[in-house]
């Protein structure tokens, strides 16, 4: 099966960031063209072509540039200021800055934020202990009926590890998979960028969740390049196909959860009722009722029959 690399898009833009200042930030360094090839072990023609784009960078020449910057930090924090700035400026786009800070630090560190960007599987093979599965009529239902979305928020939730990791054996014993908007990811890969160590350690985490789950072939990334947003893309895609199939959403987001559940209600959309759930604090699946009292997302829903 080929992986799908969650990180690999947020390693790219980290490259192209640095590639298109590095002349700024070698001037800044007041070394040669000739001084930082010496560092890093290239020839003086291979820097000017990295900074003229004549030739890509490559992740062995990012980190060893990254390693020279933190090694000048380390000696010179007070140049730490003026460095993002000039990134900052002379950087690939303004997408690559987030929350008014370049994407390729972590902490004062080039290097750290680097290795942040790779999945970090291990704690997620650990065996779950203790940890009853709840409703369990219900969800061998849903493994076995229904198309199953993901928002990213549910990857991002409480517990999520625990209640995707028990979820998994049902979705394999009935051959259903978890379908993961390619925007998710995009969100995901958007997070680990921020400033906020705290939400680029929650995106970390979920992706590296998906990676977990992609191993263990129960989720499947669906999505085009021209997809806008989360909420438009998931309310479009209810919307055409709740006449064809049994659809469910597992999201946080209890607005966007009551609008696609609003469809059961629209006449000249008949079909299959939609349900839409969201992981409590336990890890437990729970199902949004709708907002007007209607049922329609309730749990009656959830009854044991095919497509």
């Amino acid at each position: 099966m080929t992986m799908f690399d969650f990180f690999l898009h947020t390693r790219e833009k980290m490259i192209a960031n640095l590639q298109a200042s590095l002349r700024s930030v070698r001037q800044l360094l007041n070394l040669s063209a000739q001084e930082l090839g010496d560092f890093i072990g290239v020839t003086r023609q291979t820097v000017n072509n990295l900074e003229t784009g004549k030739t890509p960078m490559s992740p062995t020449q990012y980190v060893a540039i990254s390693a020279v910057l933190d090694k000048v930090l380390e000696e010179k924090p007070e140049l730490y200021p003026a460095l993002t700035s000039v990134i900052q400026t002379s950087g690939y786009s303004s997408e690559d800055t987030l929350g008014g800070e370049i994407i390729n630090v972590h902490n004062g560190s080039f290097l750290k934020k680097w290795f942040m960007c790779f999945p970090g599987t291990g704690s997620l093979e650990q065996t779950l202990q203790g940890k009853p599965l709840l409703d369990g009529d219900a969800l061998n239902t849903i493994a076995k009926n229904y198309k199953i979305f993901v928002n990213y928020d549910s990857l991002l939730a409480d517990n999520s590890r625990e209640f995707f990791d028990q979820f998994a054996p049902l979705l394999k014993q009935h051959g259903n998979r978890l379908i993961i908007p390619l925007l998710v990811v995009e969100t995901l890969q958007n997070m680990l960028l921020v400033p906020d160590p705290l939400k680029a350690g929650q995106a970390k985490e979920g992706l590296a969740l998906l990676t977990y789950l992609q191993a263990r072939e129960v989720i499947e990334i669906r999505g085009e390049q021209t997809d806008k947003t989360i909420n438009s893309l998931l309310f479009s895609v209810f919307a055409r196909h709740k006449s064809s199939y049994r659809l469910l959403l597992i999201t946080q987001a209890e607005n966007l959860a009551q609008d696609i559940l609003s469809l059961n209600h629209n006449q000249s959309l008949p079909g299959f009722p939609i349900v839409c759930c969201h992981l409590d604090g336990e890890g437990s699946l729970k199902v949004y009722n709708e907002k007007d009292g209607n049922p329609g997302g309730d749990i009656q829903y959830l009854k044991d029959t095919t497509y």
